[in-house]
């Protein structure tokens, strides 16, 4: 029986590499990319030794040199998943494209970048955007089946948004809302190809990339990358066209401060959702 495979766009990052621990688990084929060069003696470290160790005992690969910030992105990937270069046999078919490449600046109002907010939604929205598109329609590679998965975060909620939090973090928001919508037509234009679509909050997670936030672990309920990876793959598990398009955080409301949680509960209410699973989420 032919294994699953699965495509991880950004899959060197904490979350990434928990994620590529549960397929080669569950027996899929590894097909990971990071914007890195190939490993040598003198640039190997344990992250991306792990990563190349994934990819290569699933019976994938890593496609290296995978720049969001760039527009060649795309056209990259494609070339990647022929597999040629890699020693490897090319990929036929995706079963599954994990989207969790992520970038993050903390801003104010005083101290803000546009050069640093355009770089954080061409990585989330753009570049994602314009690989699945690619990939659907320069190739028979995504067809009737596959899913699509979205690492997003509730950051890009509007309806989440209030005074007590507090404002800033302009690029982080911003390309998270973007990847939301992004996600949002997609799942309309794939649904009629039979391929379905989810955003997926994952959690607030003890990573480097929260640790300046880390006063707040203990309070808000920040779990680790591992217990959120096996959340957020019951939430894929029952994806489906009949569900495709919808914002999802599997955590539940945990992790959320207390007026955030109040609204989450209210949504899911409202949408007649029993509380204690996973949640779909206010846009």
């Amino acid at each position: 029986m032919k294994k699953p495979t699965a495509l991880v766009i950004g899959a060197s990052g904490g979350l990434a590499l928990e994620l590529l621990k549960e397929l080669f688990a569950r027996d899929y084929r590894i097909i990971g990319t990071t914007r890195s060069s190939p490993p040598s003696f003198e640039s190997s470290n344990s992250s991306q030794d792990a990563l190349e160790k994934l990819c290569k005992d699933s019976g994938g690969y890593v496609i290296h040199r995978i720049d969001l910030e760039k527009d060649d992105a795309a056209e990259k990937v494609l070339h990647g998943l022929l597999g040629q270069e890699f020693g490897s046999s090319p990929v036929e078919l995706i079963d599954f494209v994990y989207v969790v490449a992520g970038y993050f600046t903390s801003e104010t109002f005083e101290t803000q970048s546009m050069n640093d907010q355009a770089k954080t939604i061409q990585i989330c929205a753009l570049s994602p955007l314009s690989i699945i598109t690619t990939v659907v329609l320069s190739s028979t590679k995504l067809q009737s089946g596959a899913k699509v998965v979205l690492i997003t975060s509730e950051g890009g909620s509007i309806a989440l948004r209030s005074e007590s939090e507090g404002g800033g973090h302009y690029g982080h928001r911003m390309s998270k809302a973007c990847e939301n919508m992004m996600g949002k037509v997609l799942s309309i234009d794939l649904k009629p190809k039979g391929i379905s679509v989810v955003m997926i909050h994952p959690g607030f997670l003890r990573t480097d990339m929260t640790a300046r936030f880390s006063e707040a672990y203990d309070e808000l309920g920040a779990v680790t990358p591992d217990i959120a990876v096996t959340k957020l793959l019951e939430v894929v598990d029952s994806l489906s066209l009949e569900n495709t398009g919808r914002f999802i955080s599997p955590m539940g409301d945990q992790g959320f401060n207390h007026i955030a949680k109040k609204q989450v509960r209210n949504y899911a209410i409202a949408n007649g959702q029993i509380l204690g699973g996973s949640l779909e989420l206010p846009w």
